[in-house]
């Protein structure tokens, strides 16, 4: 599991910004080992006289390492300079102040790079510079926020101007210099020429209704999920328990236990399924996401007996992409990811493929223009809260 960290971009000339990575919770681990290294040293050095001399030995390498690693982690650093007038990178290790320097030209990166990966079911944001024709790219830092990597990374690449490439989700998103400060602008102009999916209306389990706040879009939650099975799961433990205990009667008393051991397992199995089947299915029911899209932005609501519970409002400056795919990603779900600068949102998870698809279509056009006519809408009244 990696500790978080972060990076502090400074600009010491007009033309040159230095990426430093700050420690985070690095430095809480180096003291740690510090402070075992200097217990360990203090032990060798005076409580452990009358000890064999292996021993202390051995001590005494374990305390160094820890006291060498502890230091290294506190004071390390890396920093690497972006320096536009000589057209270089330069990589600086050291602790307070850099020792090992390592100079490269620019020429030999070609964009900027935002990628993603799982660890201990923990996502991890990567930025990095992409090399030409190589695997090797330069990365800066590793963090567990979308809206944090992704304004470092454009931060880099507005210096540079070299493309954004973002591959967090399903579609890569390759966005130009010119556009990473304004990616939505960049947006609208590829959707302008998307054309709606089309999709049969008995095949939606949505709503779509056009309003005066904008398009609304009702979205059922789907009766089985991740909570759901997780409880059907945990009951086979108690099955198992169930079970013994039967086992451990029938040997007592035989004839009154056989009909228990062969009766309460089954009751259970078939029970704790369609009782955790029967409350999804009818907080399923209950529950929906209430999607408003308009030019502002999109609104996301989560009701519960048509009682808002949760809100959430993106700006539509504050949108970088809307990406939809079959769940083939190694990090989300199937569903409509909406990117912005403050993280990633996803709503529609459960739907068919193409559903999402269609209702994504409909988001990107809501958010180009708010009075535009969508052909083919679908609309289903009883879906929509009263």
């Amino acid at each position: 599991m990696k500790l978080r960290s972060d990076i502090n971009i400074t600009r010491t000339a007009p033309d040159v910004i230095e990426v430093t990575e700050r420690g985070g919770c690095y430095l809480l681990f180096g003291a740690l080992l510090l402070h075992l290294g200097v217990f360990l040293l203090y032990s060798t050095l005076h409580h452990l006289p009358n000890t064999g001399d292996l021993f202390c030995t051995v001590l005494l390498v374990f305390s160094v390492l820890f006291l060498l690693a502890g230091i290294s982690t506190i004071f390390g650093r890396q920093w690497v300079t972006l320096d536009l007038t000589r057209y270089v990178v330069v990589t600086q290790w050291g602790l307070v102040h850099p020792i090992v320097r390592k100079s490269r030209s620019l020429q030999d990166f070609e964009a900027v790079t935002l990628s993603a990966t799982r660890e201990n079911h923990v996502y991890y944001y990567q930025v990095a510079l992409s090399r030409k024709n190589s695997i090797c790219n330069l990365t800066f830092v590793s963090l567990t926020d979308y809206g944090h990597a992704y304004e470092k990374a454009a931060q880099i690449a507005s210096f540079l101007s070299f493309p954004l490439i973002d591959s967090t989700t399903d579609h890569r998103l390759d966005t130009r210099p010119e556009d990473v400060a304004h990616p939505m602008q960049a947006r609208q102009r590829v959707w302008a020429e998307e054309r709606t999916p089309a999709i049969a209306r008995t095949g939606m389990k949505s709503g779509v209704l056009m309003t005066a706040e904008g398009m609304r879009i009702c979205i059922p939650k789907p009766t089985m999920n991740q909570k759901s099975c997780i409880g059907m799961l945990s009951a086979l433990p108690l099955v198992m328990l169930v079970i013994a205990i039967d086992a451990v009667a029938a040997i007592q008393v035989p004839s009154v236990a056989t009909a228990a051991l062969t009766v309460t397992p089954v009751l259970i199995l078939i029970g704790i399924p369609l009782a955790v089947f029967g409350i999804s299915r009818r907080k399923a029911r209950l529950s929906r996401t209430i999607v408003t899209a308009s030019a502002n932005g999109i609104r996301i609501e989560e009701q519960y007996r048509q009682q808002t519970r949760t809100q959430t409002f993106v700006n539509r400056d504050d949108i970088v992409d809307l990406d939809c795919g079959s769940g083939s990603s190694i990090i989300y779900s199937a569903g409509v990811k909406l990117k912005t600068r403050h993280g990633i949102v996803i709503f529609g998870a459960g739907l068919s493929d193409a559903e999402v698809e269609y209702l994504a279509g409909l988001v990107k056009k809501a958010l180009g223009n708010a009075n535009t006519e969508i052909d083919g809408i679908h609309q289903e009244k009883s879906m929509l809260p009263k």
